[in-house]
This record gives C-alpha cells, structure tokens and sequence, in this order.
C-alpha cells in the first residue's frame, strides 16, 4: 500500500494515481463477500486484500488494462456495488435455505407421500457415510440402508413414474451382462 496522500477521495474509496484504496468494514461484509466481490471484477482489475476481517480490510484495486474506458473510480465504486450484491446474495440464499431443502427432498424422494418420509431423515444428525460400505466404527452398515434406518431400495422402488419410451431400463436388464465381466 501507500504512505502518499489520495488525490481524491470519495465516501470509503481513496484514489491515486494508478490505484485506488477501498476501506470495507468487516463487520457488515465479511471476508468471503469481499473475496468474491474481487473474483467477480478479476477480468477488469488486480485486487489485493489486506488488513484485519475483524475489525476493518482495505482492498487496494488497480486496472488491469491502462487503455481501458473504465476508470480507477469507476471499478472501484462498481466493487463496492458488488460488495453490496453478494452480501445481499448471501441474506437470500440464508432465507431461502429450506425452500431449496424441500425441493431437493422432492427431487430425491420423489413423489409427495416419500417427501413425508423425507421429512422424517434426521439432516443434522448423519454421519458423512449416508450411504456406506462401512459405518464410522468400522462395522458393515446393511445393504444400501441409510444410517437412521430408512432403506434407499424400498424408497426407489416406491418411486411410480411413466416412462412411455422405455428408456428407464437398466442396460444389463435390456441388454445382458456384458461378455468382459
């Protein structure tokens, strides 16, 4: 960073000549908004993080290219607009975090009555081998059985769907072993 004095300075955003600081308090964007606010500009810019993520970081930004149309205040408030985009990214995507889970049950489990069964599997309580070979002690978990006890055969068999092409059909079934095995 520099020990010179700003030519310009504009709310948290100090201008140089050839790079501009932008001061971003930890407390109301934290490290991974700023990391990806910076990924999100890398094709126009060079960004350095550096300071504290408790307290306050200052983010030094330069142009990539000299020549180019945009200028140094112009990316640096277009990071803070982004600052601001994945911070409210993040408050949506915490919201909407049961809605994605009730779709993603959905689309596992299948039709509305295995979403019930769905419902009822344990999510915070599961070890890392859902489905396992062995369990976390080493003992042999049961064939293709979920930890808390819900069988995955029984749930996929239960599924009823149309297939009026027939493409649903497991390869060995429509066609036999294959001759290498």
């Amino acid at each position: 960073m520099s020990d010179e004095k700003p030519l310009q300075s504009f709310a948290n955003i100090d201008l140089f000549a050839d790079f501009a600081l932008v001061k971003v308090n930890s407390k109301i964007f934290p490290l991974s908004i700023v990391v990806s606010a910076a990924y999100d500009l890398m094709d126009k810019g060079y960004f350095v993080i550096d300071g504290d993520p408790e307290k306050e970081m200052i983010v030094e930004v330069r142009l990539q290219d000299s020549n180019s149309q945009t200028s140094l205040l112009e990316l640096a408030k277009e990071f803070n607009n982004q600052l601001i985009n994945y911070a409210f990214y993040e408050i949506q995507s915490a919201r909407t975090k049961g809605v994605r889970e009730v779709i993603t049950r959905a689309a596992l489990f299948g039709q509305p009555e295995d979403v019930e069964m769905a419902e009822s599997f344990d999510t915070d309580n599961r070890s890392s081998c859902e489905v396992c070979d062995t369990t976390e002690n080493g003992d042999n978990c049961e064939s293709s059985t979920i930890n808390d006890g819900i069988d995955v055969d029984e749930i996929v068999d239960s599924f009823d769907f149309d297939d009026p092409e027939g493409i649903a059909i497991p390869w060995d079934e429509k066609y036999g072993k294959s001759s290498g095995e």
